[in-house]
């Protein structure tokens, strides 16, 4: 069994995306929200339980920190083209064949039960792999166009110290620690708001031996986080 957390920051001039249901592709279900203004994602689970999270990694080699057009591929493209991969090291054979120069720098990370994991980043130079036990990719990840470091810095420690209560129970932990405002209210927190960009939704994978559950909230999770799921 394992468990992934997620939250999505957008500019607030981005379509509102589509909520994640039953989907398929060349014959595998899979479970995914939709980007509304290109189509691809951010966070999907299929039915051999592998899910995939991509987050932007704002290289200094990418021309702006703006979508599509001039020239690139919409980076969330490349989660849905690689959802139907059975494995983890399927899913990395495919990604190292894509024309990686059309896509701005990211980082995308991989997980299957009982435990293996992945982590590829492109920096619009070269792809960097790393894979093995849910060890080789550190949490939290974090991607963050404000300060970039600093913001880095600041929820990893949070989260460090979050951990050490140890009354914590793992799920409430990551719930309260998504939806935090530490330590105030804005661009450095982890439910993140600026007048430009905000944190718009917050995923949870769940998958275990009998299922594979996906609960999604469509707002930031500081106003409460849904227990619907798919």
């Amino acid at each position: 069994r394992f468990q992934l957390f997620f939250n999505r920051d957008e500019r607030r001039t981005r379509k509102p995306a589509l909520p994640p249901q039953r989907r398929s592709k060349s014959g595998t279900s899979f479970l995914a929200p939709l980007d509304g203004d290109f189509g691809g994602s951010w966070i999907g689970v299929n039915e051999f339980g592998l899910a995939l999270c991509l987050l932007n990694g704002y290289s200094p080699r990418d021309r702006d920190d703006g979508g599509p057009p001039d020239g690139f591929t919409s980076r969330g493209l490349l989660l849905t083209a690689l959802i139907d991969s059975s494995s983890v090291s399927q899913s990395l054979r495919r990604l190292r064949r894509f024309e990686h120069a059309r896509f701005r720098s990211f980082v995308l990370a991989a997980f299957e039960p009982p435990g293996a994991a992945a982590l590829a980043a492109w920096d619009r130079r070269e792809l960097s792999v790393t894979s093995g036990s849910l060890g080789v990719v550190p949490m939290p990840l974090i991607s963050s166009s404000f300060r970039t470091e600093e913001v880095r810095r600041g929820r990893r420690r949070l989260l460090e110290r979050m951990r050490q209560d140890p009354a914590g129970e793992p799920t409430r932990l990551h719930l309260a620690y998504h939806a935090s405002h530490e330590p105030s209210r804005g661009p450095p927190s982890v439910c993140m708001h600026r007048p430009d960009a905000s944190t718009v939704s917050f995923s949870r994978i769940v998958v275990d031996p009998e299922s594979v559950r996906f609960h999604y909230a469509p707002h930031s999770p500081c106003r409460g986080v849904l227990d619907g799921s798919c």
